[in-house]
């Protein structure tokens, strides 16, 4: 996130969101939403996660963007969204990330500001 959003977000918002992921917490969120791991070995080089309705936390690693890492999680975010009966998903994108989930179907609503910080609210509906 450091990486690759830090045009993107003031660095309060990042270390506000760095502070959050404790193992606590994601195992908290564990709890709450599903959460998908991609690896390559023993390292991880990314992840995504859906709650209801919403898909959160989509990351990947800097170094292993633009292999088709993202778009697999995506892919099995919004299969799991389908099996759920979900017609519908939101989330809420860094404002790099816009135009990789634009090419997935995904479509911009509004800004939304969290602080000084700016995230693109999108959509996708998902096909029976």
């Amino acid at each position: 996130m450091r990486t690759s959003n830090a045009g993107d977000y003031p660095e309060d918002f990042l270390s506000k969101v760095e502070a959050s992921l404790t193992a606590k917490s994601l195992c908290d969120l564990a709890k709450e939403r599903m959460i998908l791991v991609a690896v390559d070995g023993d390292a991880i080089v990314g992840t995504a996660s859906l709650g209801e309705g919403q898909v959160h936390a989509v990351f990947v690693h800097p170094g292993r963007q633009g292999q088709g890492i993202g778009r697999c999680l995506m892919e099995a975010v919004e299969s799991e969204a389908r099996v759920r009966g979900e017609r519908l998903l939101v989330l809420y994108a860094s404002l790099s990330a816009v135009p990789f989930y634009e090419t997935t179907g995904w479509r911009t609503v509004r800004e939304h500001y969290d602080g000084d910080a700016r995230l693109v609210v999108m959509t996708k509906r998902l096909a029976s």
